[in-house]
């Protein structure tokens, strides 16, 4: 038995749920599917899978990331590159704009974008409707893809990373990324940080039209 991705849809005192592969084509889902993420309004699905034979020419061997739009059933690969390579390392699923224009998600794929050289997991954020996507690199190792939020425009997103030289004498920091006229960059937002009752750090994203205080590198 492999695991698979469902909605659950409230209309009444019960929710009713569905599985999600039954509007694409179920015979091809050969193997686990986990990590879904989807917009507001559940119209699109961003979903991490091993499945080989989900979409034609996945022959990397590795987790991709799939989108589906409910709407019509369809679905694409997208931890590809605009020249149609498949990712040549495993990827995580982190979110999806509410008009499912953008998907991001972390890879340790080095053949996404040119001159990622660094060696080390980066998060790409993928234009859905372009096919372009944008790097930003990361100085250590993401915690978890569950410590990561994405504004539902799909423009500013809030992580937690292991770095340690961002701010002296800190060993883990919440980053905030936004897109603009600039290149993709990463901002320090130690201050706004939140305590859990577990002991994990974490944050929310939301988009802002105005500028935020931020510690740059």
């Amino acid at each position: 038995m492999v695991s698979g991705v469902f909605w659950a849809t409230w209309s009444g005192p019960r929710p009713s749920s569905r599985f999600l592969f039954r509007r694409l084509r179920p015979a091809c889902r050969t193997t686990a599917t986990y990590r879904p993420v989807a917009s507001d309004d559940g119209r699109w699905v961003a979903y991490l899978s091993l499945a080989s034979n989900l979409v034609e020419g996945d022959d990397n061997g590795h987790a991709d990331v799939f989108v589906v739009d409910r709407s019509v059933g369809s679905q694409v690969l997208a931890s590809r590159s605009t020249l149609q390579a498949a990712n040549g390392a495993a990827s995580d699923v982190v979110g999806i704009s509410n008009d499912g224009r953008y998907v991001v998600f972390v890879s340790q794929a080095s053949n996404l974008v040119a001159g990622d050289a660094n060696g080390h997991a980066d998060f790409f954020r993928k234009d859905m409707q372009s096919g372009a996507i944008a790097r930003i690199a990361l100085l250590g190792a993401v915690f978890d893809a569950g410590t990561t939020s994405l504004s539902g425009d799909g423009n500013t997103m809030v992580f937690v990373d292991e770095a340690n030289d961002w701010i002296a004498g800190a060993s883990a920091r919440a980053s905030w990324w936004s897109t603009g006229a600039a290149a993709a960059s990463a901002r320090c937002r130690s201050r706004h940080l939140q305590r859990c009752p577990s002991g994990a750090w974490s944050c929310r994203a939301t988009a802002s039209a105005s500028p935020m205080p931020t510690t740059r590198r």
